[in-house]
């Protein structure tokens, strides 16, 4: 099985590094995990954004988009907390 790409926006980069050192690490845990299986157990299809997608990381959201049309890449869109 391949990994998937992720590529993750400089405003998502410079989000995380705002977040407390358990809370980051565990956001972004999640998103290297993607890499492996972009459709975890829990993950929401976006109505009305066809190929968005929706985590929980405890009170956060992770919202990502899977572009099949580039093989496959995840995109990093955007996280938020609940």
């Amino acid at each position: 099985m391949s990994r998937y790409h992720i590529e993750v926006q400089p405003g998502v980069r410079k989000a995380l590094l705002n977040l407390d050192k358990p809370i980051r690490r565990r956001v972004q845990r999640a998103i290297d995990d993607l890499a492996d299986c972009p459709r975890p157990q829990g993950v929401t299809a976006l109505a009305g954004a066809p190929g968005t997608l929706r985590i929980h990381v405890g009170d956060y959201r992770v919202i990502y988009r899977l572009d099949l049309a580039k093989g496959g890449d995840l995109l990093g869109g955007d996280w938020s907390s609940s």
